[in-house]
């Protein structure tokens, strides 16, 4: 899911009751602690996304990888040895199944580039719609809270205080966030051990396919006369 950056700073303005034209922090550096959250998210957990399209010559270009984890051919997982990752995607090199306009499928993580004025951040991974969601809006309170406690001296303690809590708690929805994404990349493992166990031949496509029976002989178990 993409997230609205001003519908999570509203959040965050809401759950720390700020109230607007007090003491900052603003509304604008409310969505400026929302980017800061998503850009730590990407750059520590790094969530997966997967994109597919027709080959062009056996390659595929990924806009905004950084890192390619698994790539399929039609659906069918390939070993490590059998694709690289280029500087603009992936290249098929060693599957000797693939035909150039072949679909290609890649698990890959994105960059940390989200800009400083981005209306939305691009959430739309594998691992759920609402996946990193909280995380982004416990950190962007915690940059809110260190920045209270800059504006609102009589109370910078207790503001101070409400960091500490909210990083513990950030840590404790990262520590989660990891293990669910280290779920979700042990089933691609799995699917790539599968394929390395039975080997290339176990996913070779069958010699009959498009086989036309022409013959005279009839097949009574299925109701011919």
């Amino acid at each position: 899911m993409a997230i609205t950056v001003s519908e999570a700073a509203a959040l965050v303005s809401e759950q720390l009751n700020i109230q607007s034209g007090a003491v900052p922090p603003s509304p604008a550096m409310l969505q400026d602690y929302v980017r800061r959250a998503a850009r730590r998210l990407i750059a520590e957990a790094r969530p997966v996304y997967v994109t597919s399209g027709a080959m062009t010559a056996l390659a595929l270009d990924v806009t905004g990888k950084a890192m390619v984890f698994h790539v399929a051919v039609n659906n069918v997982v390939l070993l490590q040895t059998e694709w690289m990752e280029t500087a603009t995607g992936v290249q098929v090199t060693g599957y000797e199944h693939a035909k150039a306009t072949d679909t290609l499928t890649v698990w890959y993580s994105k960059g940390n580039a989200i800009a400083s004025d981005a209306s939305t951040i691009d959430l739309d991974t594998i691992h759920g719609s609402d996946w990193g969601y909280e995380y982004i809006v416990t950190y962007a309170e915690m940059l809110a809270e260190l920045r209270l406690s800059n504006s609102d001296a009589a109370n910078a303690m207790v503001h101070l205080q409400r960091y500490r809590t909210l990083e513990r708690a950030a840590e404790q929805q990262m520590a989660a966030l990891l293990r669910a994404r280290g779920d979700d990349l042990a089933l691609l493992g799995n699917r790539q051990q599968i394929r390395a166990q039975f080997g290339a031949g176990y996913w070779r496509p069958s010699s009959l396919g498009g086989f036309l029976n022409d013959s005279d002989l009839i097949d009574r178990t299925a109701g011919e006369n």
